[in-house]
Order: C-alpha cells, then sequence, then structure tokens
C-alpha cells in the first residue's frame, strides 16, 4: 500500500429498524474492508441524514469541515439533492449508490451515479406496461422528493406512450406507486383492503427481502428496481461472499455501495484531483466496468422482480437491448 491516505464520508441511513437497506449498506461496507486492499489507506466519516433534506444539509456540511476527499451516500434522493451542491461548492465527489432522481446528477457536475437513474426506470417500466397490454394505468406516490420525482418521470414517459393514465384506481388495468419501501408495502396493502385486485407495479426501495413479510395479500405484484448481484457477471463474486459471510444473497444497493467504494479509491490512487479522475476513469469494479457520461453509469440496467408467497422472486434483467419477455428465470432471494 502507498503512503497515500484519504478520508471517506459515508451517510445514509444506517438502522435497520428503519430500513432493512441500513443492513445491506453496513454489510456492504464491512466486506470492502475485510476483503478489497486498495493502494490507499482509507479512514471514514459517517452521519446519518434520516433521508431528511434538512439533515443531509447538515451532514454535508460536517463532512466539508472533516475534509473528506469524497462522499459515498446519500442513499435518499431528498438527501442527494440537498447535499450535492454543498459538496461541490467544496470539489468533493458525491458517488450514489442508490439515489435515482435524475435532477441530482443533471444539476451538479461532481454527482457520479453507480445505479440507474429515475428516467431510465420510468422508460423500462412502461415499456414493461406496454408489453403486458395494459392501456390504463393510476399513477401514486409517496410524500417524499423520491417519489414525487420519479412518479412526474413516469407520467412523462406515458403520456408519450399509448397508455391512458387515470386518477381512479378502481378503473385502471394497473397501479403504479412510487416510494420508499415502507410506503409502498402500506400502498399494496391498502389497495387490497379496498378490494382493488388490478396488478400493481412498485419501484426502487421496494425490491427488497422484507417486502413480502409486511403484504399479506400482494396479489400481481412486480416491482421494478436494481437488477440482483447475482444476475450480473462481475458481481457474482460478491454474492458469494456476502452469501457466504451473511447467509443471505445481498439486497438491492449492496453492489453498488461495493463498486462505489471500489470507484473511490481507485480515483484517489490515480492522482489528486478526483472530479477530473472520476469524470473522465474507467473502473473495473463489482458492477462491471464503470464510466460516466454526464455522472450516469453508461449500461446500468434495472431488475424486474415478483412476489410469491413469501418470497421476493427476480424475474427478468431490464436494459435498452433485452425485451422483458426474455427472462433470466427465476431465483428466490432467500
Amino acid at each position: 500500500m502507498s503512503g497515500q491516505k484519504m478520508k471517506v464520508g459515508i451517510s445514509a441511513i444506517f438502522d435497520p429498524r428503519i430500513t432493512s437497506h441500513g443492513r445491506t449498506l453496513l454489510r456492504s461496507l464491512e466486506l470492502f474492508r475485510n476483503h478489497y486492499r486498495p493502494a490507499v489507506s482509507v479512514t471514514y466519516e459517517f452521519a446519518d441524514d434520516n433521508a431528511d433534506r434538512n439533515t443531509a444539509i447538515n451532514v454535508a456540511e460536517q463532512f466539508v469541515k472533516k475534509s473528506v476527499d469524497v462522499v459515498v451516500g446519500h442513499f435518499s434522493s431528498d438527501a442527494a439533492v440537498a447535499a450535492a451542491p454543498i459538496y461541490g461548492a467544496s470539489g468533493i465527489p458525491l458517488l450514489l449508490p442508490a439515489a435515482t432522481a435524475s435532477a441530482v446528477t443533471n444539476d451538479n457536475n461532481n454527482a457520479f451515479r453507480i445505479c440507474p437513474n429515475d428516467t431510465a426506470l420510468a422508460s423500462r417500466l412502461v415499456n414493461f406496461v406496454i408489453q403486458r397490454g395494459w392501456s390504463t394505468i393510476c399513477i401514486s406516490s409517496d410524500e417524499s422528493l423520491h417519489g414525487r420525482m420519479l412518479a412526474r418521470e413516469i407520467e412523462i414517459h406515458t403520456e408519450r406512450s399509448t397508455i391512458t393514465l387515470t386518477s381512479n384506481a378502481s378503473s385502471a388495468d394497473a397501479l403504479v406507486f412510487a416510494g420508499r419501501l415502507a410506503a409502498s408495502g402500506h400502498f399494496v396493502s391498502a389497495m387490497r383492503t379496498r378490494q382493488i385486485n388490478a396488478p400493481i407495479i412498485l419501484t426502487d426501495d421496494a425490491a427488497s427481502a422484507s417486502l413480502p413479510s409486511v403484504v399479506e395479500k400482494p396479489g400481481e405484484l412486480h416491482i421494478v428496481s436494481f437488477a440482483p448481484a447475482y444476475s450480473i457477471t462481475q458481481g457474482q463474486r460478491f454474492c458469494s461472499l456476502y452469501r457466504l459471510t451473511y447467509g443471505v444473497d445481498p439486497d438491492v444497493y449492496g453492489l453498488e455501495t461495493f463498486a462505489a467504494l471500489q470507484v473511490a479509491v481507485e480515483a484517489k490512487a490515480c492522482g489528486p484531483s478526483m472530479l477530473k479522475t472520476i469524470s473522465e476513469g474507467f473502473f473495473t469494479t463489482a458492477v462491471g466496468a464503470v464510466q460516466f457520461q454526464r455522472g450516469e453509469r453508461a449500461g446500468a440496467p434495472h431488475g424486474l422482480w415478483s412476489v410469491g408467497g413469501r418470497s421476493l422472486l427476480f424475474q427478468a434483467l431490464l436494459d435498452d437491448t433485452v425485451p422483458v419477455s426474455q427472462t433470466k428465470g427465476e431465483s428466490v432471494l432467500y
């Protein structure tokens, strides 16, 4: 290891009682620290942002004062949108494993997203609706900035398609809900309690192994979210290590977190200008080759999931070349 040192700021919700994704983040970080040998010496600063705009601003100001070299997080789009300009003013790169709002990278040249963004998700979700033959959909969201922004992205793509939007859930061929994990579960339960049995499509956070345990009667339930680690060739080694260590496959965001940390340390090892290196560089990571185009990882896929019984099932990779009907086979997450 060289004499170079770097300080990485990590911010998200860490408490797994609030979101199971906090556990995934911390486990991925533990695997990185125990099994990856970077060319630089790394220390970490941790701050919980509570997925909240004002808290994220305080966290960002704290990280700037502590002179972090790079930030991995914020997982919430609400938090990332608020924090990114503060890091940008100090020339600090922000690597996003989970925040999907397109505005974060559109508005900040210091933000780099490992995961796919909301624009890609909206496009792929609408294509899925068309291929299933559903002609009318009802779109809802939770109150988070993430949920509202994603719902609007889906509306825009729907308006450009042959699909009709309705505000009446009872008359829709399918329902779409954009929002966080807990809110997604509540939405499904509320619709089924109202005897609305139309297929439901959830997004992002909802692809969690904890979802089936909180939805008693899922009915026909699909999720468009991140692709699981085991569906990506380069992610299988990470997946095997995670399974060996913790006894389960990694939840969504785990692989992206590990890859973000890899990009961070590789960029630091290349020279003093991390912003320039990340913007122009080519990185070998657990998600495969990473190269950013206007802050977005080129070719980042989504995954199509469903709920069967008490299990979350992976159905297909969704990218810009593979039709939804070409599934990769079902896999039980746990």
